[in-house]
């Protein structure tokens, strides 16, 4: 899970996303996808718009702390990056003010390097942009350009649909929303599906904010933290995260076209992390791990 993607239409600003939600064992083999009418991966809050993708948990973390994020949604999300590099955790923020910012954590490994994204990055000077697997497909490439903001993420769920009535996988592909993968099992669906521009971590239907949508209000905020907590302790339970890979390499080519260094060389502010607000949201990441 997932693909998020931004569009500027004039002063208009969109973020689209879809509603698959990825089970992930600790070898970034997909364990298990289904679709929830229920999850929105995307935001409006305080008239701003944000876009998500990576570790289930720190978005429920992000909307956990609602109140925070309209008084101070800088401090929050620096937090967040902060924390999330120190326990490892990989995710990425789109945040849309009237500027385009992403905030993210991508720990090195496997001889991809570090994304450490916070405030005092540089701003995303650009019409459209996106984060989470699907960016990497063959359809994201191929119409990242298209005006209309949903249309990489329809053309990538409807590669992965012709991928699964290949008869390779046909088998695999009936356990889409069921079953578990095994590990052959899981590299076979993904192999096919990216073959073929798809991205088996994107699916089902595509959810999209704008700047005159309606404000997301605390009540639906505590409604998607209790979505995301159920999902977040079924994967617990079966020995896997609720995430989805971000492929640090690419992103990072992407941040430098755009003049940005991947890795913010300043750090937060050391005054915030003595803060009550860092303590309170460290110690609430604990109680999830």
């Amino acid at each position: 899970m997932t693909t998020t993607v931004f569009r500027l239409d004039g002063r208009t600003g969109r973020i689209g996303s879809d509603s698959r939600v990825s089970f992930v064992d600790r070898y970034g083999n997909v364990t298990k996808v289904f679709d929830s009418e229920n999850y929105f991966k995307i935001a409006k809050i305080d008239d701003v718009l944000y876009g998500f993708a990576g570790a289930n948990l720190m978005y429920r973390l992000f909307l956990s702390n609602y109140k925070n994020v309209i008084n101070n949604s800088d401090s929050v999300l620096d937090i967040l990056v902060d924390i999330a590099k120190k326990n490892k955790i990989e995710f990425a923020m789109l945040r849309f003010n009237g500027e385009l910012r992403e905030f993210a954590h991508s720990p090195p490994r496997n001889g991809e390097n570090e994304i450490f994204l916070t405030s005092n990055s540089e701003v995303l000077k650009t019409q459209h942009y996106a984060i989470g697997s699907g960016k990497n497909s063959k359809c994201y490439k191929k119409f990242r350009l298209s005006k209309a903001v949903q249309t990489p993420i329809l053309k990538i769920i409807g590669a992965n649909r012709k991928a699964l009535n290949k008869t390779t996988i046909k088998e695999i592909a009936k356990k889409v929303g069921k079953s578990k993968f095994t590990a052959d099992e899981s590299r076979k669906i993904w192999n096919e599906c990216n073959r073929l521009g798809g991205d088996i971590f994107t699916g089902g239907e595509v959810r999209i904010m704008e700047n005159e949508t309606s404000n997301m209000t605390a009540a639906i905020a505590k409604d998607q933290v209790k979505i995301l907590e159920d999902l977040d302790k079924t994967a617990k339970s079966n020995g896997v995260v609720c995430a989805s890979p971000i492929y640090a390499e690419m992103e990072i080519q992407n941040l430098n076209n755009l003049g940005v260094s991947a890795v913010d060389p300043i750090g937060i502010n050391p005054e915030l992390k003595k803060s009550k607000i860092y303590e309170e949201i460290a110690a609430e990441l604990k109680s999830f791990l």
